[in-house]
């Protein structure tokens, strides 16, 4: 966590937002179920209903933000529940849907005690939605942890989530196609080998050309000796 003067929503320059996954459930997620005041510590988190509000995390993934990595957001949600008798999660949204792929245990690196766990998510628009602005050509996947282990019987400890989300969507590359093709060599120059000697046929077609005009011009003389004059 990084202290600001007041309370600024600013953060230092330089700082970047990349914390681990012990760092989230200890220094952030803990803090936030628990009601710890740190309205003097500085956090990009904000509270977003992300299976309700899909417009919020798709419009912020695409936008350009100094102190997070590229394209990744974090967000406080509380989950609702399917049934009030039910132990299940409602994962969808108004768009899609939240497809649960792995569940992973985050430990203390220094006791090796369990802290908590994240869920691994995919997003699966409605085949109604695929081809809106906002969602063609785009893909998105989601890190939810959530406070397990020695914090597992915290009040709200099943309830309130981190959510880590992130656009996974590959740019098209638009480069003009550029021909690489070398061009062809000049024709060869027509030589040919006589008794040990190199003969240029060209030149001797040039002599061959001479010699005619050269001819012609002798026999137009003779004929007209007063036409060359």
């Amino acid at each position: 966590m990084v202290y600001t003067s007041g309370f600024s929503e600013l953060p230092p320059l330089g700082y970047r937002f990349v914390p681990t996954p012990e760092e989230l459930i200890t220094y952030h997620l803990l803090p936030k179920v628990t009601k710890v005041d740190t309205s003097k510590l500085y956090s990009p988190i904000k509270d977003v209903d992300v299976y309700g509000n899909d417009y919020v995390w798709m419009k912020e993934c695409g936008e350009y933000d100094r102190c997070h990595a590229r394209n990744t957001r974090y967000y406080f949600t509380i989950l609702k529940k399917k049934s009030d008798t039910g132990s299940r999660f409602e994962r969808g949204t108004l768009t899609g849907k939240w497809k649960e792929e792995r569940d992973d245990m985050i430990e203390d690196p220094k006791t090796r005690l369990q802290i908590g766990s994240v869920r691994s998510f995919s997003y699966q628009p409605k085949n109604e939605y695929k081809n809106m602005k906002e969602i063609k050509d785009r893909k998105w996947n989601m890190q939810e942890y959530r406070l397990d282990g020695k914090y597992k019987d915290i009040e709200g400890s099943s309830t309130l989530v981190l959510c880590q989300v992130k656009e996974t969507t590959r740019p098209k590359k638009n480069h003009r196609r550029i021909n690489t093709t070398p061009p062809p060599p000049p024709p060869p120059h027509n030589y040919q080998e006589v008794e040990g000697e190199v003969v240029d046929d060209d030149a001797e077609d040039m002599e061959a050309l001479c010699a005619l005009i050269d001819d012609a011009l002798m026999e137009e003389f003779d004929q007209n000796p007063s036409s060359l004059i």
